[in-house]
């Protein structure tokens, strides 16, 4: 059995055959799905896309690329903390930091908000980092003064083993996604990596993987997953059904899963 713990089920790309893609993953295994929020306007209808399915859970948060130029960190804050919501919400996210856009400073104000509503509500974090690792290890730490319990998942994974462990040294996981199937730096590092520390995602519809020909798919979709754990288990040294197993389990125990 496998969770999908990082997927963008809620967007447009999925509207037309969400019911009918939810029940084709739950042939090949995918037993739960986990939707990141990305805009605050948006949460609401992030909430509703999970709630129609037993077996899809959701974070809410305010995604890196839209945190706005006049972002008040302190109303993100508490817009979190006021948010009504049953059982399925599982996470803080999507959120973090990406050097790439121009809006870096509102996003390391937003970033630190999130992580101290996620300390007080005792949620989990799912963190997008791009050319921001050192930053977010900072965050981390700074935030972790304040709350101990502070934990996560840096999402879609493409860094180096070296990074990766200082993550892991701090209580965090990191999510494996289709870059495994292209990234040499990636394999290495989760060739090496402690089991206790990896959860399978697709990103999708973003992050697809390499096909067989070696050009990069069009479609990304969370019947992806057992092809994510097939390179996965290609480079790692237990036997399959441990893999499955044990990244269950660490994704359930991450996110405070009911039984699947």
């Amino acid at each position: 059995m496998f969770i999908d713990s990082h997927c963008h089920l809620d967007f447009p790309e999925f509207a037309a055959d969400r019911s009918l893609l939810l029940k084709q993953a739950q042939a090949v295994g995918v037993k739960a799905i986990i939707i990141p929020a990305v805009e605050q306007s948006r949460w609401g209808a992030t909430q509703e896309c999970a709630i129609q399915q037993q077996s899809v859970f959701f974070g809410l948060g305010v995604h890196p690329w839209f945190v706005h130029p006049h972002q008040d960190p302190e109303e993100l804050h508490q817009a979190l903390m006021n948010w009504s919501a049953e059982n399925r919400w599982v996470a803080i996210g999507e959120i973090g930091l990406d050097a790439y856009k121009p809006n870096y400073p509102q996003q390391q104000a937003a970033f630190l908000a999130q992580l101290r509503a996620a300390g007080t509500l005792d949620k989990p974090v799912m963190i997008h980092c791009v050319k921001a690792q050192q930053d977010v290890l900072e965050a981390l730490k700074t935030v972790q003064e304040e709350f101990p319990n502070l934990r996560g998942v840096i999402h879609g994974y493409g860094g180096s083993l070296e990074i990766a462990e200082q993550f892991i040294a701090l209580g965090f996981t990191v999510g494996v996604g289709g870059l495994i199937t292209r990234s040499k730096k990636l394999q290495r590092a989760v060739s090496n990596l402690p089991l206790s520390a990896l959860l399978l995602e697709t990103d999708a519809p973003a992050m697809p993987l390499k096909g067989e020909d070696g050009a990069i798919e069009a479609d990304n979709t969370p019947l992806n997953i057992p092809r994510i754990f097939d390179h996965l288990v290609a480079l790692r040294s237990e036997a399959p059904e441990v893999l499955a197993k044990t990244i269950f389990d660490n994704t359930r125990s991450l996110f405070d899963l009911p039984a699947l």
